[in-house]
């Protein structure tokens, strides 16, 4: 790539930015569940679930790698909230011509955004926002829960899971090794929009942190690190289909 055909778009993953690539997978999960033929339902309902678990822990963790890249200075902070920071030397040879763009990324590939309290310690730390309130927190437990049944187990239920979701579970089907989760195309609908509704949290609360971090780093702020930070905070539908339709000039920073 010459010189001058570098951009903002160079501070996001795959040159997109995360919110964007997470709300048009999560709209396609809901679609190929509300789409699915009844006799693979089941099944696919289940594979759809674990994709938006799994794509929905890729946002955050790219959504952090470019705060980071857009705003190096927060790697202080996630570095004294416990978090790993240190780059491998490799890499850095590797990517140094680009290094002001991947460093978020080479840093964020070794967080942990394994569970809502990990996401919100990440986030918390480098940009003091908290993504989970307490009832979300405990939702995408129950949803990473189920998650990792399907994954580890195939959704047939273990003695271990009829324990921790024992409510839950009708009596006469409370049989370990013999019953199994059951995701229906209603449950998949729900989940996209409560990840969503956390996506655009960040994805907003973002933005705004680092209009402010970047306000008072400099006196005129670059146009580069105005566009991507005005892209981070990309959620209109219009947008997330047709983002060659905007023009960054209206979007205000």
């Amino acid at each position: 790539m010459d010189e001058e055909e570098f951009s903002y778009f160079e501070y996001f993953s795959g040159y997109v930015p995360a919110g964007v690539v997470f709300r048009m997978v999560a709209d396609d999960t809901a679609r190929i569940a509300q789409n699915s033929s009844e006799d693979v339902r089941s099944h696919l309902n289940s594979l759809c679930l674990i994709g938006l678990v799994s794509y929905f822990e890729a946002f955050a963790k790219d959504q952090i790698a470019s705060a980071i890249s857009i705003a190096p200075e927060i790697i202080d902070s996630l570095k004294q909230g416990g978090h790993r920071t240190d780059l491998a030397a490799d890499d850095v040879y590797e990517y140094m011509d680009r290094l002001q763009y991947m460093i978020g990324f080479l840093i964020s590939q070794h967080l942990d955004a394994g569970s809502a309290k990990k996401i919100n310690s990440i986030f918390t730390s480098a940009l003091k926002i908290t993504p989970f309130g307490n009832a979300e927190v405990k939702a995408y437990e129950r949803l990473l829960r189920d998650r990792n049944l399907i994954v580890h187990h195939g959704g047939a239920y273990t003695t271990s899971y009829i324990r921790q979701a024992f409510e839950e579970i009708p009596s006469e089907r409370r049989r370990a090794h013999g019953d199994s989760l059951v995701v229906s195309t209603d449950r998949i609908l729900s989940e996209v929009e409560f990840l969503k509704r956390i996506a655009k949290k960040i994805v907003l609360s973002t933005s705004e942190k680092l209009k402010t971090i970047i306000r008072n780093r400099y006196v005129f702020v670059p146009k580069q690190l105005s566009d991507a930070v005005n892209a981070m905070a990309w959620w209109d539908e219009d947008i997330v289909r047709n983002p060659d339709r905007v023009n960054i000039d209206d979007l205000p920073f």
